[in-house]
């Protein structure tokens, strides 16, 4: 130890119990308070409690060693624990000694604020005796604003307003707990432009269990929810068509069934094959016959509402979920006018034009099935009735017939002038 260091001591507690002349004369020139904690020293040059956190690591057994700068000068900052008679430790002592760390310091915060940019990241803390709020250089590139420019006192003016409701409520809820909080939420930049963040903050609460501050940090997480957006496509779309997929349809098709039986409405499924797609990939390539199955895809969507589901199944067949059908009218006539959509061509690239036509199998929710698999069961076997009949037309399931696997109607027609009693071809 050296005349100039400075010292102090602090209890268990982190209660100062000692200061040294010269740090109670550079700190407090005014006058020491009767009761000071160890958040209170270097506070204006300590925004975000780093001191603190030392003194608590320490009295846990750690030894603390760093050089920092406070009070505009460099110091190198030495925390240890004391120890009672027992062994059991008793407080904390500190020193800093002036002249020594400054240039490392410079580099170091230079460090953190590469370290920030790099991770997206940023931290706050406002003061609640002052009001005073103070963010680190993260923050502020987060939220794309210059860090000249005095921060605001509430970081929820940049919640997106579709998210700051639930952030609010997140908040409060914390708040009447006690305890912190953590949510991912949209925020909207200075520029205008929306990110996504996950937002972290917490109360410091001094020995009185008073709340004295609140801290918090920011990351950036806009690029992971891109990638989680990216797994969800492959989870749920296919590449090709870029429809939803078997396991997205099934999931769509079981809440149009609910809402069927809680509405008391309709739904019912098309199944779709492409005639002649095969005479495609071998005149063209698959590549022609890849941006066909796209081309058909935009087509399907074209022609149906936005409440309905067009998806690819595999291969040339597409299946499309009408919701809230109120008549074998209205499924017939959706089938109608995707059957005649086919009737233009479809422009491949390099000029080339095709034409293709489709089988459709129809099945209807209140008629044919109580479940997902066998509604698109039923219409798959019309389809095929469609298909050996010559293609390019509609087939719709007769009233309450039931998939063969699952039949239990006793004497229920299997022959196939009963079963597909309505075949309508293309021209008709």
């Amino acid at each position: 130890m050296t005349d100039t260091d400075l010292v102090w001591i602090a209890d268990r507690n982190l209660q100062i119990t000692t200061l040294s002349a010269r740090l109670r004369d550079l700190l407090f020139p005014s006058g020491t308070p009767s009761r000071l904690h160890v958040s209170e020293l270097w506070q204006d040059d300590d925004p975000f409690g780093m001191m603190l956190l030392a003194h608590q690591w320490v009295l846990e057994g750690e030894r603390m060693e760093f050089d920092t700068e406070r009070c505009d000068m460099p110091l190198r900052i030495s925390i240890e624990p004391m120890f009672d008679l027992s062994g059991a430790i008793a407080g904390v002592g500190g020193r800093a000694t002036p002249g020594v760390g400054g240039r490392q310091s410079r580099y170091e915060e230079r460090g953190l604020e590469e370290a920030e940019r790099i991770c997206g990241f940023g931290t706050w803390r406002k003061d609640l005796k002052t009001g005073k709020t103070t963010w680190s250089p993260g923050l502020y590139e987060i939220l794309g604003i210059a860090q000249e420019s005095e921060p605001p006192d509430d970081l929820r003016v940049f919640d997106h307003p579709q998210d700051a409701a639930a952030v609010s409520d997140t908040i409060r809820d914390a708040e009447v707990a006690g305890g912190g909080y953590r949510c991912d939420h949209r925020i909207v930049r200075a520029d205008g432009t929306t990110r996504y963040v996950q937002e972290q903050g917490h109360t410091i609460y001094d020995d009185r269990d008073r709340a004295c501050a609140q801290a918090g940090g920011v990351i950036d997480i806009t690029d992971r929810k891109a990638a989680e957006v990216r797994l969800a496509e492959l989870a749920h779309y296919d590449p090709v068509s870029k429809l939803p997929n078997r396991t997205l349809l099934e999931q769509r098709l079981h809440s149009s069934l609910s809402r069927s039986r809680s509405e008391g409405t309709g739904c019912a499924v098309l199944f779709i094959d492409v005639d002649d797609f095969k005479r495609i990939n071998d005149t063209f390539g698959h590549a022609a016959g890849d941006e066909l199955l796209a081309a058909i895809g935009a087509r399907l969507n074209h022609h149906v509402r936005a409440s309905d589901t067009v998806a690819r199944m595999s291969g040339d067949e597409f299946v499309v979920v009408l919701d809230g059908v109120t008549s074998r009218e209205d499924a017939m006539e959706a089938a109608h006018k995707i059957l005649r959509s086919f009737e233009m061509p479809f422009h491949l690239e390099g000029a080339r034009d095709c034409r293709v036509g489709v089988s459709i199998g129809v099945a209807i929710h209140s008629e044919n099935s109580v479940s997902a698999k066998a509604l698109i069961d039923t219409a798959d076997r019309e389809m095929y009735a469609v298909k050996r009949n010559g293609g390019r037309g509609i087939k719709l399931a007769s009233t309450q017939e039931c998939a063969p696997a699952a039949c239990e109607t006793p004497g229920c027609a299997t022959s196939s002038a009963a079963r597909y009693p309505l075949l309508i071809a293309a021209n008709a």
